[in-house]
């Protein structure tokens, strides 16, 4: 009894807590794997960690305070061994859309928004996951979903172009006006800037695209392959840097550099926080907990599917509540699951969540050494990596996938794009959820009727306008397929009334239910008195292949005892059968 009572207890734990799976019992041969995962995730989040920093307004140290405690404390508390959190394109800009109505970017006040920011957000998370509330998310459809991310990424590259340009562009919560800005401010641009940013987005171009096979070619194993091309960003960091000190491009030409850098580890420290604008920000912490948690769980569920890994979507939840209170505490800013970086961990051979943890130590010993270096660094190389990390988010094939499959389907996509771009981000989220809940209102007051007959010499019975089918011309057939409640029962009354009333023939309406898993009260009632009403016309109701579970519903309430049980029949065909033997003694009794 105790070894049970300790073995659920262990259970328990491993649930809450993952990593005392896999830590207890870490494998030697696992770590080759998880220090070139981290490796290679920390040359991607040292330059990404900074540009995403800027991106939502914040200093860049920020962004580095925000790829330590909290990818620690993601990589121990996750459910799928090879997910990373920390700063992301999306998130961030998330982030500088709630914030720059509220605060001056770059100033304390703004800073101290989203450490508040970053800790609403954890506790959105961690309620949700405690309440096991993952499945809210599916109130995020996936038409807006995608048309969120395209808008967003296109608002990403247009904010990141006046840094590439070297071009000074006031801020705007309006994507349409920063569009304008950045029009107007094209003949001011700065050709150092240019140049820097132009080179480093094409360096990165060839490193994403063509030094793999140029290092195959030169005899390079797959390992050291693999870790270069992803250094891309690193080098970008490296060689601006470089070019700029050398030339002291910053003075000589006005390239804009990011500046000093505190150096040292953050501070572990509850506040300062500023909940003057809790509304606000409890607005924006709830549509990032939306977006961040659905990128994050259909990336989980890809790469477990590869890793066969069981993700457990409200471990998530907790883990990316912890992750944020942790950066709220440490001097970061919202972090959510990386799409790009969960990717390249799980190709780099990670096993376990200490990829994460050497990824993050990585990142410590950079902050603790090598800040004084990054003084130099222009803002326009940092603007090459984010455009070019962005622009793969852009993909129009869903949409024309949605125009193919169904035209109402691109009505939220639409909606959500459009409004992203004319009002705000936020904004773009509230319209696309409700046009798609309007949408999905719509449908469901509308359930799908359709008229049934039977194939000759069979037993089976399908739609009599896409089938061969004997007429019935006393009896009507139909098939509900959709649960019946208040809001569409009434669309079914009026088919059921207008049917009786177009063939004053029919004496038998035959229900088929194989597709109603539910009825409420108001269906209920109103079935009800159909039923009565029309016997009075002449014409009887029987239900047919009603579930188990409607029909014991419908016996509580003494509705198959109003209608009678001869009245409810488990297939169509001998409901049919029996209609037709009573029309038959029917018609013999009037002819004696």
């Amino acid at each position: 009894m105790r070894t049970t009572l300790n073995d659920n207890q262990r259970r328990l734990a491993g649930d809450w807590l993952p990593f005392l799976r896999w830590l207890p019992h870490y494998r030697r041969a696992d770590l080759p794997g998880d220090l070139l995962a981290g490796l290679t995730i920390a040359l991607l989040l040292i330059p990404q960690s900074m540009a995403y920093a800027l991106l939502a307004g914040l200093p860049p140290v920020v962004g580095l305070y925000a790829s330590i405690l909290p990818v620690i404390v993601y990589g121990l508390l996750t459910s799928g061994r090879v997910l990373t959190v920390g700063p992301t394109a999306i998130t961030s800009v998330m982030v500088l859309d709630s914030l720059q109505h509220l605060a001056a970017t770059q100033t304390p006040t703004y800073i101290t928004l989203a450490l508040t920011l970053a800790l609403l957000l954890g506790l959105v998370y961690l309620i949700m996951g405690i309440l096991r509330l993952g499945f809210i998310v599916n109130l995020l459809s996936q038409p807006v979903l995608s048309a969120y991310i395209n808008a967003a990424a296109i608002i990403i590259i247009l904010s990141q172009v006046q840094s590439l340009l070297g071009i000074s562009v006031e801020r705007t919560p309006y994507p349409y006006e920063l569009f304008l800005r950045v029009a107007a401010g094209i003949p001011e641009l700065n050709p150092a800037a240019l140049l820097i940013g132009g080179g480093s987005m094409a360096l990165l171009i060839v490193y994403r695209r063509w030094l793999g096979d140029l290092l195959a070619r030169l005899g390079f194993g797959p390992t050291l392959r693999f870790t270069l091309t992803r250094s891309g960003p690193l080098t970008v960091v490296i060689l601006s840097t470089i070019i700029v000190y050398a030339g002291q491009l910053h003075e000589t030409a006005g390239v804009q550099v990011i500046g000093a850098i505190p150096a040292g580890l953050p501070a572990l420290q509850v506040g300062p926080f500023d909940f003057s604008h809790l509304d606000s920000l409890l607005f924006g912490a709830v549509a990032i907990a939306f977006v961040g948690f659905m990128e994050g769980i259909s990336t989980a569920k890809s790469l477990a599917s590869r890793t066969r890994d069981r993700i457990q979507a409200n471990q998530e939840l907790i883990a990316m509540g912890a992750a944020n209170v942790a950066s709220a505490v440490s001097g970061g800013f919202p972090v959510t699951t990386s799409i790009s970086r969960s990717a390249v961990n799980h190709a780099a051979g990670a096993r376990t969540g200490l990829s994460s943890v050497i990824a993050a130590s990585m990142l410590g010993v950079t902050v603790l050494f090598f800040t004084p270096l990054l003084y130099y660094l222009p803002q326009t190389a940092l603007a090459a990596i984010i455009i070019t990390s962005v622009v793969n988010l852009i993909d129009f094939k869903a949409f024309r996938q949605l125009w193919r499959f169904s035209h109402a389907e691109t009505l939220p996509f639409i909606v959500t794009f459009g409004s992203v771009f004319i009002f705000s981000i936020e904004g773009g989220i509230i319209a696309g959820v409700l046009i798609a809940a309007l949408l999905h209102l719509y449908r469901t007051t509308r359930p799908h009727i359709t008229t049934l007959g039977r194939i000759p010499n069979t037993e089976y019975y399908r739609e009599r306008r896409r089938h061969e089918v004997e007429p019935h011309p006393h009896m009507l057939i139909i098939r509900v397929d959709e649960s019946l409640y208040f809001a569409n029962v009434q669309y079914l009354e009026n088919y059921l009334r207008a049917a009786i009333a177009d063939n004053p023939e029919i004496t038998a309406l035959i229900i088929v239910g194989s597709a109603v898993n539910s009825i409420d009260a108001s269906a209920l009632q109103i079935l009800t008195s159909l039923i009565h009403e029309f016997h009075e016309y002449g014409v009887e109701i029987y239900l047919t292949e009603m579930k188990v579970g409607v029909l014991r519903k419908l016996e509580r309430v003494q509705f198959l005892a109003q209608i009678g049980p001869e009245r409810v029949f488990t297939s169509t065909h001998e409901a049919v059968q029996h209609v037709e033997r009573q029309t038959f003694v029917n018609n013999s009794s009037r002819l004696s």
